[in-house]
């Protein structure tokens, strides 16, 4: 139940042949049904089937009435450690929210043990009710598969730093550009810098940041970038820059390890415990040493080649075969021993 029916990358679909059963939102939108089951105005049962033994919701809101057993999705605690990031609506809703869900779960399920701590000691939640379950990456769609007509689609002849995501506060993307700015003052670099993703509430503080760069010519805003067409960007650029202040998980890491990119990540919250020893790391918050880690990338070609070959083997170890079997026992494990009551 929630939101892996939208598209987004899931371990669910492997549960469809072991019983599991998707329930669908019916007769409203999922913001409007969460607003009112939150505020007591909806019952759950009128939106989704009545009884099942166990009860997934892929999106951290659980409402009351459910039966059966509940097992919920809480990837990352940002609407408490950095409200900032959020639409007004989600954070209101969510704050509104997250304890009452935590409450009623019997299991939590969360995407690293980073937010696993943090489950624990922000909100309090004892250990033996929550799981860990990494995300995985599909190695079919996810595979070295650089394409030139790509690349010249979107107007990058030469070597470039690739960004993928919502360029958002969160991602630390105008620090990004301030550190790529002083990489090339310092450096003469011809590489450029693409931003591919849609701009955040925030937009007008990226384009400034661009503007006082230095380099506007250098940094390219695509806009969306269709799904086919993230693999062969990732293939063809010199490394992925993911400097993130805040992360559950990170998936973005992963995609470009499995596309044999070098990745440079930043070294707090989630990040290390899945980039592992496949990616160069910084200090987010210091542009001097992203500067420095972009000159490194662009100058040696060993430590580019260390990088891909590491990074490709550190994605073999997450799939969604595995998160599938994980959430299937995880079920089972709930079910058997009664939850909590």
């Amino acid at each position: 139940t929630g939101d892996w029916v939208s598209g987004e990358p899931d371990p669910v679909q492997g549960l469809l042949k072991k019983g599991f059963e998707p329930s669908f939102y019916r007769g409203l939108s999922r913001d409007t049904y969460k607003l009112w089951a939150a505020l007591g105005l909806f019952s759950y049962r009128r939106c989704f089937r009545e009884e099942a033994d166990v009860t997934v919701f892929f999106d951290p809101f659980l409402p009351p009435g459910v039966r059966g057993k509940r097992v919920v999705f809480l990837h990352d605690l940002a609407p408490l450690v950095r409200p900032g990031t959020l639409r007004p609506q989600s954070l209101a809703r969510m704050r509104l929210t997250l304890r009452q869900t935590c409450r009623r779960a019997d299991r939590i399920v969360t995407v690293s043990q980073f937010s696993k701590g943090e489950i624990m000691m922000l909100l309090g939640v004892p250990e033996e009710r929550i799981s860990v379950l990494y995300w995985g990456v599909d190695g079919k769609e996810f595979r070295p598969c650089r394409d030139p007509a790509v690349e010249a689609r979107y107007g990058l002849q030469g070597g470039y730093f690739l960004f993928i995501g919502t360029l958002e506060p969160r991602k630390n993307v105008t620090g990004l550009v301030r550190a790529f700015g002083r990489f090339k003052r310092e450096t003469g670099s011809a590489a450029r810098l693409v931003l591919a993703g849609s701009e955040g509430p925030r937009g007008a503080e990226l384009r400034s940041a661009i503007a006082a760069s230095g380099c506007e010519r250098e940094i390219l805003l695509p806009g969306y970038v269709a799904r086919e067409d993230v693999p062969p960007l990732l293939s063809g650029a010199l490394a992925f820059v993911f400097p993130s202040f805040y992360e559950g998980f990170g998936l973005p890491v992963l995609e470009a390890m499995a596309c044999g990119t070098p990745v440079l990540c930043g070294n707090g919250a989630s990040l290390p415990e899945v980039a592992g020893d496949g990616a160069l790391l910084a200090p987010p918050e210091d542009e001097g040493a992203l500067a420095a880690a972009l000159g490194r990338l662009e100058k040696d070609e060993e430590l580019r080649k260390t990088l891909r070959e590491k990074g490709m083997e550190r994605a073999k170890r997450f799939s969604w075969e595995n998160a599938a079997r994980q959430l299937y026992e995880i079920a089972e494990d709930v079910y058997g021993t009664g939850g909590q009551n």
